[in-house]
């Protein structure tokens, strides 16, 4: 299998299952990455409610943040004792 995907066909996979998710799922929001030759290469795309992938994408970033300072808050505070 070629690993290296080109832009055009990395967006026409994600659009695959976005398609296949939208079936089931009232918005769905992929956003995915890969590393190249030429550096990054990144793809957001999705489809339903505009607000609710804005929503959804804001809660996931806010949550894996508290979730990443707990998890060193309490690192330092076993460290401590």
């Amino acid at each position: 299998m070629d690993t290296e995907l080109t832009p055009d066909k990395q967006k026409e996979l994600v659009r695959k299952h976005i398609t296949a998710l939208s079936e089931f799922f009232d918005s769905v929001q992929i956003l995915v990455s890969n590393s190249s030759s030429i550096g990054t290469e990144s793809v957001y795309l999705g489809s339903g409610n505009w607000y609710a992938r804005q929503g959804m994408a804001h809660d996931f970033i806010h949550k894996d943040q508290a979730q990443t300072e707990a998890f060193e808050l309490s690192a330092v505070i076993n460290s401590e004792n």
